[in-house]
């Protein structure tokens, strides 16, 4: 694979951890009000529709074959269904920042599985850039602020809670299942990344609105737990926020990150997805939060660990 290729891959990653910084903010203030189950399914639907219309648009033409269909949808399944329910659950538990924390998990695993798994043998200075780059995202997630905790989760503390970290553990692990898998099928077939987001996306979505079914056939009057319930003023709003998440962080995001799988090594991609926090921090200085000196120079030090994992991939 080219070095020009490797370096679309990497900025697609880059981007797609823009997004996801966007739609995380997004996701947790939505959370408040949506069960993960019902936020999970609709996200899903909205991004299913408007790859679809993508696809009509672009043209392209159906490349996807039995063995890439059995690899994707077991990544959806694992990646999404599984992982984004349970990433829904720990956030409402534990709030974004010590989630956060728990997916820098996920790109020194997949880097690891890649390269005993998939033999993506990786030159010292890029292994050297991916640890500066999680450290400095790592560093920027352990700051406090006055108001309380930087990640999407401003202003309000979240006690440790060993559901919520059982839930970070599992949305971790299959990330990182969804990834090799993902990887694996963009690397040895012939599969558009657009097409590719799809077939995850399905794979990933119905299962959840199938849960969503049973949950609601088998349901048992039970009390409301959650604190804001949506009213008719509300509705449209949340709805106009669930589509601006779902189409910035699950149709962007995941179309970028099958990009970035397509054409960089896994575990170069998942790093530099990782460091969504640090695109964060502008959203949270637009939201008016103070950032300390602390979040800025792991900032800087993120961004230097993916300079150094550039340089090395030219």
């Amino acid at each position: 694979m080219g070095t020009e290729s490797v370096m679309v891959g990497a900025i697609a990653a880059l981007a797609a951890a823009a997004c996801w910084a966007i739609a995380t903010v997004l996701y947790e203030r939505l959370g408040r009000s949506l069960p993960p189950l019902v936020l999970n399914g609709a996200k899903g639907c909205v991004a299913i529709a408007a790859i679809a219309g993508a696809m009509a648009l672009l043209g392209q033409p159906w490349s996807v074959d039995g063995r890439a269909i059995a690899l994707l949808g077991l990544s959806g399944f694992l990646g999404i269904a599984v992982g984004d329910t349970a990433y829904f659950l720990a956030l409402n538990r534990l709030g974004a920042r010590r989630v956060l924390l728990f997916e820098l998990l996920v790109p020194i695993l997949v880097t690891i599985a890649g390269s005993l798994l998939l033999g993506e043998r990786l030159p010292l200075p890029v292994w050297a850039g991916i640890g500066v780059t999680v450290g400095g995202v790592g560093w920027t997630l352990a700051e406090q602020t006055e108001a309380g905790k930087i990640g999407a989760d401003w202003g309000r503390s979240h006690p440790l809670d060993s559901w919520g970290m059982g839930w970070a553990v599992v949305a971790a692990i299959a990330q990182v299942a969804g990834a090799l898998l993902a990887r694996t099928a963009l690397a040895e077939t012939v599969v558009l990344p657009l097409h590719s987001t799809l077939v995850r996306l399905v794979a990933g979505t119905v299962p959840v609105l199938l849960w969503l079914a049973i949950a609601r056939w088998t349901a048992q009057p039970r009390r409301r737990t959650y604190r804001k319930p949506l009213t008719s003023r509300t509705r449209w709003r949340t709805w106009g926020a669930i589509a601006l998440a779902a189409l910035t962080g699950t149709f962007g995001g995941i179309w970028l990150q099958q990009t970035a799988f397509k054409y960089a090594p896994v575990g170069v991609a998942q790093t530099l997805i990782a460091t969504s926090p640090i695109f964060v921090l502008p959203v949270v200085a637009l939201l008016g939060d103070r950032l300390s000196w602390r979040a800025s120079i792991g900032a800087c030090v993120a961004t230097a660990g993916v300079a150094i994992v550039a340089l090395s991939l030219v």
